[in-house]
């Protein structure tokens, strides 16, 4: 593996070379700084508010499973929430980078954030109950055989509703980090008429 630094150490150029049968492969595969930072706190604060609503929706979905869903659907939502779904931009670039630069499948790098996710989930979670916190928890309408500690669930409904939110969070986040510059210089305009 060749590691090269340019443009101020702030581009990383990865080459990967091996064989595969007769034929000599090479990937090169780039993690741009600059990339990853490009409108982080912009999508930092989509990902935040987004994640609320998001959050909603998956007690609604734990309500109906549990069969504990009234008319009025309430569902609590905590104020930590926001920093849990905010820091979900930090994750997806890098993970996305590291499963292409090791030739992993689509499905593959989906699973594989979903393991990051449930292991920051959990941590997060224990960490928040250490200092008296709860914002949330699986056992209060599921039954406990589906979750570890009320912190984490392997439901199938919400295994599959986690992947589709992997599915789309990466395709939002790649189109928010791509098309910002173009954004923040409609903000720019738009602020200047004012």
């Amino acid at each position: 593996m060749d590691l090269k630094i340019s443009g101020g150490q702030t581009d990383l150029l990865l080459s990967h070379f091996f064989q595969e049968g007769d034929m000599t492969l090479s990937q090169n595969i780039y993690f741009n700084f600059n990339e990853y930072k490009e409108g982080l706190l912009f999508r930092i604060a989509v990902f935040a508010f987004m994640g609320i609503g998001w959050d909603i929706l998956m007690t609604i979905l734990q309500q109906i499973i549990s069969g504990k869903i009234t008319l009025s659907i309430l569902c609590p939502a905590s104020g930590w929430m926001y920093l849990a779904y905010g820091s979900v931009p930090l994750f997806f670039y890098p993970i996305d980078r590291v499963g292409r630069f090791l030739r992993s499948p689509f499905g593959l790098r989906v699973l594989i954030f979903m393991l990051i996710f449930y292991i920051f989930e959990y941590c997060f979670g224990a960490t928040l109950r250490h200092f008296g916190a709860t914002p949330w928890d699986y056992n209060w309408y599921l039954d406990p055989k589906w979750t570890l500690h009320g912190l984490i669930t392997w439901h199938p409904a919400f295994l599959a509703a986690w992947a589709v939110f992997v599915i789309l969070g990466g395709s939002l986040d790649s189109t928010l980090r791509t098309s910002y510059p173009e954004i923040r210089r409609q903000w720019i305009q738009y602020w200047e008429k004012i």
